[in-house]
């Protein structure tokens, strides 16, 4: 009986261990399966996250994008600013004791031609020479003229203003 009893503990334990490894397979298949999971949920978060990213990037240019657009538009010159472009040269002839008068607006295809005659002691008319590179807007000086007429000076200036539609 011993024979047959070790013969049967033999195939029991033949049996278990097939089980066993059979268990152990299906273990490391389902560890394999998941790390499978794992990688591609990771995969998922990093594009999630570069997206997340790419999107702030995008917003935080909008941001940039609309402030430059405010600023160029306050500098930017364009046909509704004319009056206020004449008033504040005027303005500062007045200050600066200066006669400021505008001698002619010329509109063309690209901007406004702005000729401003100017009068009064040297000191003002070269004030005021100097005080109109101090304008909010981008301009051209054209041509420039200071002659004296007896006690007087008087400065012949043509602006060129481009506009932007």
């Amino acid at each position: 009986m011993r024979p047959n009893t070790s013969r049967a503990t033999v195939t029991i334990l033949a049996a278990g261990t097939l089980v066993l490894l059979l268990l152990l397979a299906a273990a490391f298949y389902r560890i394999g399966s998941e790390e499978k999971e794992t990688k591609a949920l990771m995969t998922a978060a990093q594009e999630r996250a570069a997206k997340e990213a790419d999107f702030q990037s995008l917003r935080a240019l909008q941001v940039d994008a609309k402030a430059d657009l405010e600023a160029f538009d306050q500098i930017a010159f364009s046909e509704g600013k004319l009056v206020s472009v004449i008033e504040t040269m005027e303005k500062m002839g007045a200050v600066l004791g200066a006669s400021v008068s505008i001698a002619s607006v010329d509109k063309t295809e690209t901007g406004l031609r702005l000729t401003v005659e100017v009068s009064g002691s040297w000191r003002a008319t070269y004030l005021f020479l100097r005080a109109t590179e101090t304008l909010p807007y981008k301009f051209s000086l054209e041509s420039a003229a200071l002659n004296r007429e007896e006690k007087d000076w008087h400065g012949n200036l043509t602006l060129f203003f481009p506009t932007f539609k």
